[in-house]
């Protein structure tokens, strides 16, 4: 017998209590059934990011700060993040886009996760860290208001400031697979300014400006170190071009590649004349149009863009799934979350490693889990940073 007062509560209960058990008995399911190509794999080593100073929720941050991985050889990985300054009077305030922060770059041994550099540059608060291993030891990074070439010991051997002395919080920096050309890029009102620029000097190959939105003129997504992917054309349509091009449309192996005004077809360059199309299912294909092989996933899962080795014939990507129940009067929704480290063979169409990584939990969504991943030049290590820990493996 319930209190009057009660006697509304009782029945959000028993639906509360059927979305749960609903959602339990859906997790269960989904762990009853057969595992796709995961195996058990044990790490060469680990280290705790703590350690050297990262902290995941800096001034009342509700995202954990986002570390990066890039290997800058063989024989070296780095690990960086950026980190609000703090000091009494903004140490209770959310950090500010754009405020003041450090870029901290570690640099470790790739066989024994050994420490062998630790630097931090003052710069502009950005979520990802902005930087690239050049795959002979160099580095590029971008600091305060300019980008650095960085010698294998962090010294400075070339410096270039960027657009209008500009801060790096205003510019998004993305690199070809190679990590021989760089696409710089801002946006001002509905305007988006892009620069491509070599790494080695930073001479400036090309520049021109898009229209947000506007697909008609173009609207790049991906760089080689010779062709831009992108969008064009109305209806929108994936397309590519050479540098000093026109675009034209891109339908590998007859794969329509036609979209919606409000649709997007993830792509990817995985090698300068390679490319990974959609999610799931994924094509790649090369830029002649010939589909190499599809990458095919359970239902309710998908490919996350890639990241690629800067000389090896494999590239790594997440796959994600989306977890959680629908429930449109409870405002529940599935959400994405993080399911495995993958590595693909280029030249033989076929995946060569799968590691299971925890993503973020139907019972516990606001613990937000992701990872990140990087692979090594010859492809044949990976790292991956997961709730604070890089752990490096070797891909067999």
């Amino acid at each position: 017998m319930f209190p009057q007062g009660a006697r509304c509560i009782r029945p959000v209960m028993l639906i509360l209590a059927a979305v749960v058990i609903a959602s339990g008995l859906h997790t269960w399911a989904v762990a009853l059934q057969p595992a796709h190509s995961v195996t058990e794999r044990r790490p060469l080593w680990e280290v705790d990011l703590k350690q050297f100073g990262y902290l995941a929720f800096p001034r009342k941050q509700m995202r954990p700060l986002r570390p990066s991985a890039e290997f800058t050889d063989t024989e070296h990985v780095a690990v960086g993040w950026v980190s609000p300054d703090t000091n009494q009077s903004n140490k209770q305030t959310y950090p500010r886009w754009g405020g003041a922060a450090h870029l901290h770059v570690v640099l470790l041994d790739a066989k024994s996760g050994r420490k062998e550099y630790d630097t931090e540059w003052p710069t502009s608060y950005t979520a990802t860290a902005p930087f690239y291993g050049l795959a002979d030891g160099r580095l590029v990074i971008c600091a305060d208001n300019s980008l650095q070439l960085l010698s294998p010991t962090f010294d400075v051997l070339r410096q270039e400031q960027l657009p209008n002395k500009a801060a790096c919080s205003k510019f998004i920096l993305k690199s070809s697979p190679s990590r021989q050309t760089l696409l710089l890029s801002s946006v001002s009102k509905h305007i988006r300014q892009l620069q491509l620029l070599h790494t080695d000097t930073f001479q400036r190959i090309r520049s021109w400006t898009e229209t947000l939105g506007d697909a008609s003129n173009g609207e790049t997504v991906s760089i080689s170190d010779s062709l831009i992917a992108g969008y064009c054309r109305r209806p929108r349509q994936l397309c590519l071009r050479e540098f000093d091009g026109t675009w034209h449309p891109f339908e590998p192996g007859g794969v329509n590649t036609r979209m919606a005004d409000r649709e997007r077809i993830p792509t990817s360059f995985v090698e300068n004349k390679i490319l990974v199309i959609g999610t799931n299912p994924a094509v790649v294909a090369n830029v002649d149009g010939a589909r190499l092989f599809n990458i095919e996933l359970p239902k309710r899962h998908y490919l996350l863009l890639p990241i690629s080795a800067t000389g090896g014939n494999r590239f790594a990507v997440i796959e994600g799934r989306l977890r959680g129940v629908r429930s449109e009067p409870l405002d529940m929704y599935p959400f994405q979350s993080n399911d495995r480290a993958l590595v693909y063979s280029i030249k033989s169409g076929k995946q060569e490693f799968s590691l299971k990584i925890q993503g973020t939990s139907p019972w516990t969504p606001w613990h937000i889990r992701d990872a990140f991943l990087a692979l090594s030049p010859d492809g044949m290590h990976l790292a991956v940073i997961s709730e604070g820990v890089l752990r490096a493996y070797d891909v067999q």
